[in-house]
């Protein structure tokens, strides 16, 4: 996530990672231990950093010029239904208007296995 992120950042003006509800605090401390400059977009100076921080269900409405979506799953899972949850990644993914960049450890939702096209992170 935060190689994808430093890449984004040196093509593109605006840069978002959109992640689940609560995992702003955990995305923020990788980045910035790799010396990422992220802010939360719900802090005043949040879209003026590097790289914007925004929980999915926060999204809506947002554009930027690049995002990288964390973790779709725990995405789906953070909401309190799976119609909600699903509506959430989708959101997220359609917030970018240059680049789009989904990172996951885990399987992607099901809904999304189809969808995403799986490519290296070498060739962000």
């Amino acid at each position: 996530m935060a190689l994808a992120s430093e890449r984004l950042v040196t093509d593109h003006g605006s840069v978002a990672v959109i992640t689940a509800e609560g995992r702003v605090d955990d995305v923020e401390a990788v980045l910035r231990a790799a010396g990422i400059d992220a802010r939360r977009a719900a802090d005043a100076s949040g879209r003026d950093r590097a790289v914007t921080l925004v929980e999915a269900r926060q999204a809506k409405g947002l554009q930027f010029d690049a995002v990288v979506v964390a973790d779709p799953a725990a995405i789906v899972a953070s909401a309190a239904d799976e119609a909600r949850g699903l509506g959430l990644p989708y959101m997220a993914l359609t917030r970018p208007t240059q680049a789009l960049v989904v990172v996951h450890a885990g399987d992607l939702p099901e809904a999304l296995k189809t969808k995403l096209e799986p490519r290296s992170a070498e060739s962000v």
